[in-house]
């Protein structure tokens, strides 16, 4: 009986609403992108004539599939294949390479996704494919066509993406600085990767018309990507900038080339490509790819020198002994196997406990997974055997003989699951601990992000992930009080939703997947071994959070969680909340936040003066008063009014200038002109809008290496600074409020002198940046003096901020010349009260 999969499909090259009553053969392809292309040398091979894209997953559920816009975007590309006559788009919530591999699909020949049960950190993409079908592609010949084949053009395509880099913008920018006619290839997300390149940036309707791009230029350069798949496979010129992990990606056969570690040898390599078809300074990866790729990965960077330096001797390189070449399952030399055993495991980074009990087919496909997608240089693996009785012991024992970075632990009885952790954490090396449940399945990145995460501040003590049912729905996204009760706040939530996508700090987070610092938990005690196979976790964030550490949730480490599975996980609930609400039922808030959750602050801008930046402030500022946080307010200029105006602002005068009684957490700058003087201590976060598509040059270096976040007010802003160069990680959107007891249809109107009916209002400095000469023009063209209309210009910081650069003199001339419609200009100071009126 064939597997039949609910295939929704959403489009079609042929307009047909069924797959299954055909012909041709099938094959089937979650992503991404790039994972497509090199797809097609094996899809060729099997052939394949219909190629389904499955929309299984999306960068909500861990960044390893496939939009629909990007799926329609690749279908010309595909069809442009002489093989492949049709395209389909469909969607599924299931992840179809962990599927009976023996067992027929309903409509499908074959399942690409099974290219990542292969060791896609040792083999290129496209051999992974290839072996997860046992045949043999060629690689070295150009395997993706496009209609263009006029000759090159005088111009180089440069496609940088933010994945996948080891080397700076700035090393691109130099490297690059001597040459014309560049074509900056991307989507506008990318385009902070190439700004400061001198070249036109370029987008494409499709991706057969980037492809038709790439084929004409005379170079291209790139990072392993989709733009670089596409250069790949047609074999044009090509220079990649290769990462540290992974290296699965590389550039086979004529005209590839590996950057350069230094910028004046990428200059003079580029200089080569370009003038000549036989450059002198070679750096190319013309190996076996069946047998070398092994040892490209597993290098240290300067080993994988060595290696490169050795493949610039033509006559070492071992050529294929032809198309029906079938190679063993251990690609591996016996010279390149012996050096990877020198190298040795490093395990420098994390130690990942799993405590287990029963439940073998559990264990057994987490560890499959986590072996698939992980690194096995950055973590070592400690199991705890809590006494099972079925098969685990032996289990683990021949999977050791595997994978000399698993160690395992025997208990004789079932100690629990506090006692195990305590028990890997005693023996584990790792500068982190993540305590993992062996009923979950790791998705690409996990581990990295977690990593990622925890080293982005010192302050953060534990990290955790977002789990999804099999089903695709949210498990876990936080933990939060609900009805009294530590539970999951998003479980069964869409997990495309924004909130389980944002990372946040939080009190909880599910010890499911838990990221922990070493010494931390150490200091800390571990997990208390009172509780009984729950509430451990909660207990150790709590902890945490009364040391002043952060928790944090991160929405790109991505797993799937089949959630309780373990014997006796609930048998104990009454006693561990019991617990619980005797150590910490006292220390929440009314609105369920952890009363220990306190920051020291410095909050540096002015308050009692009447312009906006003083209105965010104070407003800020109580709101974090109010929460319990210890704010010490420095105001940058003199008071305009003081805090009788309302009694709330009794508040902020108790802060002005007040000293806190140990060093800042966080330090808060909002102030004009900005200032890029790093204070002295604490995570420094600056407040600057900014309204034109780009940022000042001069703001870019300070803003991306010295300040720590930026806050600013709308998605608008944001991609201002992203496109600019500003990591994307350090801008976060902020929105300006409003205060609706105040601003609201009800206010009693401001007393204007005028009798026109139709009334514009500008508030704002006169200045350029905020166009007020566009403004300016546009009226005066619009409408003249006997138009029923009027002009309302609310000036600011003429006095200060913005003094000698407003328009008040070109605002005074037009309110006196003859004809002009009606301006009225006002630069008295107003009360928020009084601005609300107006």
């Amino acid at each position: 009986m064939k597997l039949s999969i609910n295939f929704k499909i959403l489009w079609d090259t042929i307009n047909e609403v069924h797959f299954d009553q055909r012909k041709a053969r099938t094959c089937v392809h979650s992503g991404n992108a790039g994972d497509i292309i090199y797809s097609l040398p094996t899809v060729k091979e099997l052939g394949v004539k219909h190629y389904v894209i499955n929309l299984n997953s999306n960068p909500a559920m861990g960044g390893r599939g496939i939009t629909f816009e990007t799926a329609k975007a690749l279908a010309p590309l595909l069809l442009a294949q002489p093989y492949i006559e049709r395209v389909t788009i469909v969607k599924c919530n299931v992840f179809l390479e962990y599927l009976d591999p023996d067992q027929p699909m309903e409509g499908i020949d074959y399942v690409l996704d099974r290219f990542r049960l292969q060791d896609v950190n040792k083999h290129h993409l496209a051999i992974c494919h290839a072996l997860a079908f046992g045949i043999h592609v060629n690689l070295y010949e150009k395997w993706l066509h496009v209609d263009s084949e006029e000759e090159s053009k005088d111009y180089i395509v440069v496609a940088l993406t933010p994945r996948y880099r080891s080397l700076s913008r700035e090393f691109w920018i130099e490297a690059l600085s001597a040459l014309r006619n560049i074509v900056l290839l991307g989507i506008p997300q990318e385009y902070h990767c190439v700004a400061g390149i001198h070249g036109d940036f370029v987008t494409c309707k499709d991706f057969l018309e980037m492809a038709k791009i790439i084929r004409g230029a005379k170079l291209f350069i790139g990072n392993p990507s989709l733009p670089y798949a596409i250069a790949e496979g047609l074999k044009v010129k090509r220079l990649v900038e290769l990462p540290q992990q992974p290296r699965n990606a590389y550039p086979i056969g004529e005209n590839g080339y590996v950057v350069p570690n230094s910028v004046k040898e990428t200059r003079t390599l580029i200089e080569q490509l370009i003038s000549s078809s036989n450059p002198k300074t070679i750096i190319r990866v013309t190996q076996n790819p069946y047998k070398i790729s092994a040892e490209i990965v597993s290098k240290s960077d300067k080993e994988v020198t060595t290696v490169r330096g050795t493949l610039t001797k033509e006559n070492n390189v071992p050529e294929l002994e032809g198309d029906q070449q079938r190679y063993p399952e251990d690609q591996n030399s016996k010279e390149t196997r012996r050096q990877m055993e020198t190298l040795g495991p490093s395990y420098s980074e994390v130690s990942i406990i799993m405590p287990v009990f029963n439940n073998l087919t559990f264990t057994r496909n987490c560890l499959e997974a986590l072996y698939k997608v992980t690194p096995s240089d950055i973590f070592e693996l400690i199991i705890v055997d809590n006494g099972s009785t079925d098969d685990t012991r032996s289990f683990l024992e021949t999977f050791k003989r595997k994978h000399n970075n698993l160690i395992p632990i025997r208990n004789e009885d079932n100690l629990g699951f506090a006692k195990a952790c305590n028990q890997g954490a005693k023996i584990a090396k790792g500068k982190y601990l993540v305590f993992l449940n062996n009923d979950t399945i790791p998705l690409d990145r996990w581990l990295e992000e977690l990593v990622k995460v925890a080293e982005s501040d010192a302050k953060v003590g534990v990290v955790g992930a977002k789990l999804l049912y099999p089903n695709g729905k949210i498990q876990h996204a936080g933990i939060e009080l609900i009805n009294g009760i530590p539970d999951h706040p998003y479980r069964f939530a869409d997990p495309s939703i924004p909130e389980v996508n944002q990372q946040r700090e939080l009190d909880m987070v599910t010890g499911a997947c838990m990221l922990i610092k070493k010494e931390l938990f150490e200091k800390l005690g571990g997990c208390d071994e009172l509780y009984k196979n729950g509430m451990e976790d909660v207990d150790l964030c709590l902890k945490v959070r009364e040391k002043g550490f952060n928790v944090i949730y991160c929405p790109k480490s991505v797993l799937y969680h089949h959630e309780g599975v373990t014997e006796g996980r609930f048998d104990h609930v009454k006693h561990n909340l019991t617990l619980f609400f005797k150590k910490w039922g006292n220390k929440f808030e009314k609105e369920g936040r952890f009363a220990g959750d306190k920051n020291l602050i410095v909050w540096e801008g002015s308050q009692f003066t009447y312009h906006s930046l003083a209105l965010i402030n104070r407003e800020i500022c109580l709101q974090l008063i109010r929460k319990g946080h210890d704010v010490s307010i420095i105001p940058y200029e003199p008071h305009e009014f003081g805090p009788e105006l309302d009694e709330k602002f009794k508040l902020i005068k108790d802060r002005l200038n007040k000293p806190l009684p140990a060093a800042a957490d966080i330090h808060v700058r909002h102030q004009w002109p900005p200032n890029f003087n790093p204070p002295s201590e604490g995570h420094w976060v600056m407040i600057q809008p900014w309204e034109y598509g780009v940022l000042p040059e001069d703001w870019v270096k300070p803003m991306s290496e010295l300040v720590d976040e930026i806050w600013v007010p709308s998605r608008h802003v944001w991609k201002t600074y992203v496109r600019s160069g500003i990591p994307p990680d350090r801008v976060v959107v902020i929105p300006n409020g409003v205060n609706l007891d105040v601003f609201n249809p009800h206010v009693e109107p401001y007393s204007l002198p005028t009798k026109k009916k139709f009334r514009f209002l500008f508030v704002g400095g006169t200045i350029w940046r905020k166009g007020i000469d566009i403004l300016l023009s546009a009226y005066t063209e619009a409408f003249t003096a006997q138009d029923d209309v009027t002009l309302v210009i609310k000036d600011m910081g003429q006095d200060s901020f913005y003094r000698g650069q407003g328009a008040s003199d070109r605002i005074h001339k037009l309110q006196n010349t003859p004809g002009m419609p009606e301006i009225i200009y006002i630069t008295d100071t107003l009360t928020e009260r009084q601005m609300a009126s107006l």
